[in-house]
């Protein structure tokens, strides 16, 4: 991570907002059904590259042996699919293709490969009309790349587990989460499992919890008596939708060392929030 790191800003791009994460949840669906299942279901994730949004790297036996990846390309402003590294086949992002189309159109770049699956089309099927911006969308791509820096730097900091940093597509937040050594019993369909205690690191371009691009760290479970505590930097906690902190993006973006300010938040919640997380 380079020092004096500004975040461009983000604004009057919700149009492609939208559309980039329609199409995320596309490039994300392949690995459903092609890639190593992970516990964690880490492997439905994707991984932030200078060129932009890349999956997991898909090996299932019917690839006859070939890495298979998607990428969502937001240099060249295509969907790519990437055999062995290398470019097989890309679909241009500012056709206007629905996410339903655009669906479709991959599905078919795979049967050209000789490998007839299908999508789980549930997971992006979308027939809204979609606009792409190419200077938003590459707006977009510096600031996760700036960001994505931030989040390893911390994530090195850290003892104990960590997960790796990476994109989800269905919520199109970039996150990662340290585990605290405190389990939690929860229930969940219906079944009650056991859980380890857990703190959120996260971006979110903007949700229904708060519409604009913000930055979180959410410890889990959330101790009420936290909120006693100071934040510094504009942040805040927020219960409004989900327990947490809350930082505007707004607040860091074109500011001098923002990585440094987003790396400062951070640390403070995690200083805040590692003793109740902890046996």
């Amino acid at each position: 991570m380079t020092s004096h790191t500004r975040f461009p800003p983000l604004a009057g791009w919700e149009a492609t907002r939208k559309t980039l994460h329609a199409y995320t949840k596309v490039a994300g669906a392949p690995p459903r059904v092609l890639a190593d299942p992970h516990p964690k279901w880490w492997h439905v994730s994707m991984k932030v590259s200078e060129r932009g949004l890349l999956s997991d790297v898909m090996t299932h036996a019917e690839l006859g042996g070939q890495e298979v990846r998607t990428l969502l390309n937001l240099q060249s402003h295509t969907l790519d699919l990437l055999v062995d590294g290398d470019t097989n086949q890309r679909f241009d992002l500012t056709a206007g293709d629905t996410a339903t189309e655009l669906g479709a159109k991959l599905e078919a770049a795979f049967a050209d490969l000789g490998v007839r699956i299908e999508l789980p089309e549930d997971r992006y099927a979308d027939d809204n009309p979609r606009e792409y911006d190419p200077e938003a969308a590459g707006r977009y791509l510096a600031a996760v790349n700036a960001i994505n820096d931030v989040m390893k730097a911390l994530r090195g900091e850290l003892d104990g587990e960590r997960s790796p940093v990476q994109l989800w597509p269905h919520h199109f937040d970039l996150a990662f989460e340290w585990f605290g050594t405190k389990t939690m019993k929860y229930e969940e369909d219906g079944e009650e499992r056991e859980y380890p205690a857990q703190l959120n690191f996260g971006f979110a371009p903007g949700d229904s919890s708060y519409a604009d691009p913000y930055f979180y760290s959410n410890p889990w479970p959330f101790e009420r008596t936290l909120t006693e505590e100071s934040l510094p930097h504009g942040a805040r906690w927020f219960t409004d939708g989900f327990e947490g902190t809350l930082l505007p993006y707004q607040q860091l973006a074109g500011e001098e060392d923002a990585a440094g300010t987003l790396l400062a938040y951070y640390r403070r919640v995690f200083e805040l929030a590692k003793p109740t997380l902890m046996k």
